[in-house]
């Protein structure tokens, strides 16, 4: 049984991570990331990143190299798509704060995995 239908991206949407237990992130191909709350079903808000998102997760501060200031240490959003670079988005201000040098590469990310304190992605390339 469908619980709810979210609707507010105008292309696929791709991938999906939550933010919190009662928050949920969506990436899309519609260039956007969008947030939702998932007790109301509606959208927060809207981000406009100016690419194809393909791989997007939600990680901790800790994996940050400059540490914030915020006392809230999960709002931050790790995504990549036809660009085929890492980039880091403060959810809460909509800030970037870093953007992976490009490596000449050439390929797009496909998908964006975090555990323990690590990342993997995924190219179209198929390399891991």
């Amino acid at each position: 049984k469908c619980a709810a239908t979210l609707k507010g991206h105008f292309s696929p949407a791709i991938c999906l991570s939550l933010y919190d237990e009662h928050t949920l992130v969506s990436g899309g191909r519609d260039k956007v990331i969008i947030m939702w709350d998932l007790l109301k079903h509606a959208l927060i808000k809207t981000i406009p990143v100016y690419e194809h998102v393909e791989g997007l997760v939600m990680i901790p501060s800790s994996l940050l190299i400059e540490k914030p200031t915020s006392q809230d240490p999960h709002h931050y959003a790790v995504f990549g798509g036809d660009n085929g670079i890492l980039r880091v988005i403060n959810l809460q201000n909509n800030k970037e704060i870093y953007t992976q040098p490009k490596t000449g590469i050439g390929f797009q990310i496909d998908y964006v995995l975090y555990n323990l304190n690590q990342l993997v992605v995924i190219t179209g390339d198929q390399t891991i």
